[in-house]
Parts: structure tokens; sequence; C-alpha cells
């Protein structure tokens, strides 16, 4: 609250006033300073020691006091309408607009001198703030420092991380001298800028003249209309509201800005506009494409099977986010968190078990049996992102009797009616042969944690494949294991023995019997599926032919010699890769093997281990070890990678640097030795 009064004595320190009711006040002392000059103050300014009743008795005082009281009684008294004492030296023309968000969030009108004209809330905190706060005439650094000191002692500043954001903007871009005025603005807002263990200070110049009449229509502070505008150019869903409550923190996490590496846009009209021009395209692209990207959902024993289309386009993508919602019927990254982050362009397909975990979502952090869920996938690029269409699904119910295995699901906002499969967690494996090929098949975790028999396993390190001749109930380590999996989204292996293509532990023998096991390994314990009883299929891994001979010269007798023929492997030539670009994705293709164990250039290669892609910036001809690998896999069948070298999602040696030429070769590893395909120059992205 504002009060006035006229001073009546000044000392070095200290300025007493009489106020309209004639009580004695006393303020800190300015330069500027005159008796009989009208004030304003508020109950900050005043000092709250009485010390000024020693100068009520002094000549000096009284007689101006009494002149006072006289020129109150005959002219003040008759016009008071509360704003006596108005300082008429105070400039109170406005001629910019400051926010500070925080959040709260707060706005400023300032005069040319940049003293604080008046002070308004655009949310609740921000009123709370001003409760206890008179900013009126303050210089404006001053009314900053006071209501990051109010925020701070109210709660709404936690730590360092917490981000204070300035915006400035002119209220009239076109004004005589605005130039200059622009220029003594960004100088000022560079002098508030701070960054130390108790706080950060960002600052954001706007010289958009629409930007404080959008502001106001949306209800939000100019500095949260900036970052409103900065999120629909880079094709971030955000709208005023979800915007208007939330920390200043949070939402330059959301829009990929951190600390004092501030990677907004624009802080200008003229950069703004460049850049709405060059992202024109993509946001048209994005708008146009987002309605055709469908997702579809259907219930599986123990969970949702989640499929989507892929992505349009391979250049800048950086992941898929399967996102999920209990109340949003809209539900998008980042707004509604995600349950999994697949980077694979080419990955259209997981599962969702009952009790994983779902990130920063609105319904407790894991996927509940019997709820229902709104699902989308957000195609993540690095300036903008697509959201599909969305559908509803309900997680299968613990022991809850379907009439069909078939989920029906709905776009959002219609009605569902869903049926629903039996089903809860079950470590359940499936074994099943096709000619010498065995085959498993397991209930994936799809999730680093899980609830199994009333204890929560987090962690997950790796699937186990057991097997035992002996024993019925196999488990890892006690009995070995013959292929292991840290994806826990995976649920199959198949082998076929005779490849010996697999831990030999034990060593699996045609046409015998064995007990077969995964074993789940978590961090903090580790629990064990069903044993399925099966034969090793029938292989012959060589042949043996035998030969007689007799003789009868004295008696008969005869001699057989038997001889084994190793099966010849198939042979393998011309082993060869390629390499393209696209965007910023540079694309792989090999030569596939025709099976584990072939013969190339005479030399039979048995066990095959796996394909490794190999690349140097100065040997024309890479192989691995000696020049490393970018990636490898152990799928015999699998004949091309692609990666986009910015994301860092390969195994960086070498490092792929952008526009600098390598050899690319790929090394085909077996268990008794590897060649490696021809090479192929060509020039990083």
């Amino acid at each position: 609250m504002v009060y006035a009064g006229t001073i009546i004595e000044i000392n070095d320190k200290k300025t007493y006033l009489m106020t309209m009711d004639l009580n004695v006040v006393a303020i800190k002392t300015k330069s500027d300073y005159f008796i009989g000059e009208a004030v304003n103050f508020s109950k900050k300014d005043q000092f709250r020691d009485t010390s000024y009743l020693r100068v009520i008795t002094s000549p000096k005082f009284l007689a101006v006091a009494a002149a006072v009281v006289l020129i109150l009684s005959t002219t003040a008294l008759v016009a008071f309408t509360g704003k006596i004492g108005v300082n008429k030296d105070f400039d109170t023309a406005p001629a910019a607009l400051i926010s500070v968000d925080i959040n709260p969030s707060i706005e400023l009108e300032v005069n040319k001198a940049n003293q604080i004209i008046s002070a308004t809330s655009v949310n609740e905190d921000g009123q709370q703030v001003l409760d206890d706060l008179d900013l009126e005439e303050k210089d404006l650094s001053d009314g900053v420092d006071a209501i990051v000191s109010a925020s701070d002692s109210l709660g709404y500043i936690n730590d360092s991380a917490d981000v204070i954001l300035v915006s400035a903007t002119p209220t009239d871009i076109n004004a005589e001298g605005s130039k200059d005025y622009a220029d003594e603005l960004k100088d000022l807002l560079a002098k508030l800028e701070i960054s130390d263990d108790y706080k950060t200070i960002m600052t954001l110049y706007i010289d958009d003249e629409n930007i404080i009449a959008d502001a106001k229509a949306n209800n939000l502070s100019i500095g949260k209309q900036y970052l409103l505008m900065y999120a629909k150019l880079q094709n971030i869903t955000l709208t005023a509201d979800d915007i208007r409550d939330t920390t200043i923190s949070a939402l330059l996490t959301q829009l990929n800005v951190t600390g004092k590496d501030n990677k907004l846009v624009s802080t200008t009209k003229e950069s703004a506009s460049t850049t709405e021009a060059t992202t024109e395209a993509t946001t048209t692209e994005a708008t146009t494409e987002t309605t055709t990207l469908n997702v579809q959902v259907s219930q599986e024993t123990g969970g949702v099977a989640v499929s989507w289309d892929k992505a349009p386009k391979a250049e800048n993508f950086k992941y898929y986010k399967v996102v999920a919602s209990k109340t949003d019927s809209t539900p998008s990254y980042p707004d509604n968190g995600y349950a999994k982050a697949i980077r694979s362009i080419d990955s259209t397909s997981t599962k969702i078990a009952i009790n994983s975990t779902y990130n920063n979502g609105d319904f407790g952090g894991k996927f509940l049996p019997g709820e229902t869920y709104y699902f989308s996938i957000t195609y993540v690029y690095d300036t903008y992102s697509l959201v599909s269409t969305v559908k509803t699904i309900k997680m299968p119910a613990v022991g809850e009797e379907v009439a069909t295995t078939e989920a029906s699901t709905t776009e959002a906002g219609n009605t569902t009616e869903t049926t629903n499969n039996t089903g809860s967690f079950s470590p359940a494996l499936s074994v099943s042969t096709s000619g010498e090929t065995l085959s498993f098949s397991w209930t994936p975790v799809n999730s680093d944690s899980i609830t199994y028999g009333g204890k929560t396993y987090s962690g997950f390190n790796y699937y186990k494949v057991v097997a035992s001749a002996t024993k019925a109930n196999p488990i890892y380590p006690a009995d070995g294991y013959l292929y292991y999996d840290s994806c826990n989204s995976s649920s199959s292996w198949s082998v076929t023995p005779s490849s010996g293509n697999y831990n030999k532990n034990p060593t699996l023998e045609s046409g015998k019997s064995y007990y077969f096991s995964i074993t789940y390994v978590f961090d903090n314990g580790k629990f064990t599926s069903n044993s399925v009883n099966k034969a090793v299929p029938a292989y012959s891994s060589s042949t043996t032919a035998c030969t007689t001979e007799c003789t009868t010269e004295c008696t008969t007798e005869c001699t057989t010699e038997c001889t084994t023929e190793t099966p010849t492997a198939p042979a393998f030539s011309s082993p060869s890769i390629s390499v393209s670009a696209s965007g910023g994705t540079l694309n792989f293709g090999w030569t596939t093997l025709p099976a584990s164990s072939v013969t190339y250039n005479g030399t039979t290669y048995t066990g095959f281990n796996y394909y490794k892609v190999v690349a140097s910036a100065t040997n024309p001809s890479p192989i691995y070890p000696g020049d490393g690998y970018l990636y490898y896999t152990e799928t015999l069948g699998t004949g091309g990678w692609s990666v986009t070298p910015s994301t860092d999602d390969y195994h960086k040696f070498p490092t792929l640097t952008a526009g600098t030429p390598y050899y690319f070769s790929i090394t085909y590893v077996f268990n008794s030795g590897s060649f490696t395909s021809t090479t192929q120059q060509f020039t990083c992205p």
C-alpha cells in the first residue's frame, strides 16, 4: 500500500514526514528531498524505531509542522482523494513492460528512467509475492531483487537449478528514439543476468509489437507468451494453460533450453521471423502428417501390445516415445511423460507389461491391471514432434475371464467397449522345433522393474535360457546357460545346435531331451519360468561311409574300413558393403551369410558370432578388431543398419565427424576366425 506525507525535517539518514492524519513518520533520506515536498512511501520504506520523537520539541520542527497543518487544513483536505503527496517529478508514462517469471509471474511497467510505475500479478503465485511488496518508484534492478527475494522466502525458489526469466519489450517500438531506448534496455537486462550457486537469472529482449496483446489475450506474461510462440515454432505441443502455471525451469527443460546456454531461437522480431520462415515447411508438414500417423493396441497375456506407423522421414529423427494417460484423451510427450523411448526408426512395435513403470505420468508411475489408458506415439525430431492418433485399451485384469482373446479399441473420445484377456505377469516359456532349429519364446518384462510373487524386482539385467538333461527345474547360475539377452523387451531366441553358435553349458546333443527354462535376472534378485521338456532336433554333423573287402587266399577274411565325412559348408563369395545417406542418416547394407558355417576362399569358417560394421578415416581396408567397430549384430539374417551420427547412438570407435570421408567395411566373425568384406569410402553427412 502507498502512503503520502509532507517533508518537515531532513537529516543525513532520515527524512521526517507528516501524514494526512497528522502522524509523523521517518523514511530514508534521498539527495533530492526538500522541506515541504510531498512524497509517497510504503511501510517497507519506514524506519521502525521512534527516534523521530526527539525532533518534535524543536522550535524548527514545530514551526514547519504548524505550517504543514495549516496547508492541509485549508487546501489538501478539500481535495484529498487518497493521492495526496504524489511526487510530481516522477514520470508516470510507461516506456517498457517487464515480466519476471519463476513461477510466480509478475509484470512491471517502467518509465524511461527504468523506474517502476506499477506492478501486477499474472497468476495467483505472483499475487502472493506482491502482497508484501511496494515496488512503485523503485529502480527496476531493485524491484527484480525484491521479487526474487520475496519468492525465495515464500519457497518458490528451491535451489540453483531454478531459473528466473526476466523479459522486456518496449510499449511503443516505433516511438521516437526507440532504438536508443532499446539499446539501453538491453544493457540493463544484461546487467540483471546472474548465474551462481543461489540462482540463475536469464533475460530476454522482445521487439515484437504484438507480444503484449497476445500475452493479454492468453492471460500470460510477455515472457511466457514468447515461450509459447517458441514452442509452436518448434512444433512442440504446449498450450497457454500448460504454460501459465508451470515453472520457468520446467518449461526451459521441455524446450531444450538449459542454464546459461540460451538456445531460444530468437529474442528479436527479426530473427524470430527468420526462424518462422525456415521452419514453415516443417511446421506445415508436421501438421499435415500428424493426422495420418496411426497407433494400434491390443491385449496379450500379461499386458498390451502397441504398434505404430513408421516415422515419415528419417532426417533428424531422434526417437519414438510411447505415451499413455489415464485422464488426458490426447496424450503426448513431454506433457504426459512416456513409457518407452525407442531410437531405432525401424522399430514400430513394443509390449507394455502389467505393473511396468511409467515416467512422469498422471497415474502413479505403474500400469495397473484392469485400468484403462489412452495410448499414443510421439515422433520426436531435433526441432519438432509429431503425434499419432490415440487409442484406448484396458490392461488385462488378473484372473478375469473374457469372451474373446482380442481387445476392442477405439479412437479416444468415442465409447470404448473392451473385452479382456485373462492373465497377470507370468514368467512363461514355450519351446518348439522346426527342422534342425530350436525356438524359444517367453513372457517379456518390458521394464527395468516388475512385481512378481509379491516382490518387486528392480534393475533388469538379462534373460538366461537354461537347460539340463537331468534336472527338472533348471535355473541360472547353478545349471549354466545357453543364451542371454539384456534387452527387457526381447521375448524369443532360436538356435540350430549343429552350428554350435551358443554358450555350450550344457552341449546340446542331437535327439536328446532336455528341460528348458528362463531365469529373469535383476539387480536385487531373480526368478525362473516354468520348465519345458523338449528333445533337441536330430541332426547329422557328419556321415559315416563304410567299405568291406574280403580275401580268400587261405581263409575267407573280411575287413571293414569306415571313414567319417563332415558335410561341406556352403560356399560364400563376394562379401560386400553398400553405404548411402539420407539427410543426416548413414545407411549400411551388406551380403548376408547363407548359414552359420561357410566356406570362403577355400577356408571353412564355423560357428558364426556376429557382423561388425567397421570404419576408418585413414585405413583403406579397415577390419575388426584392429580398427574397432561402430555396430554389431548376432542375427544371421540381418543385412543392414542405419545410424544418425549426431545422436551418438552407436559404438563410437571411431567417432564419426560430419563432413569427414571414411572407409567402411563389414567383418564376419566366427568361432574359427574372421574375414572382411569389400570397402566403400563415403563421407559422413
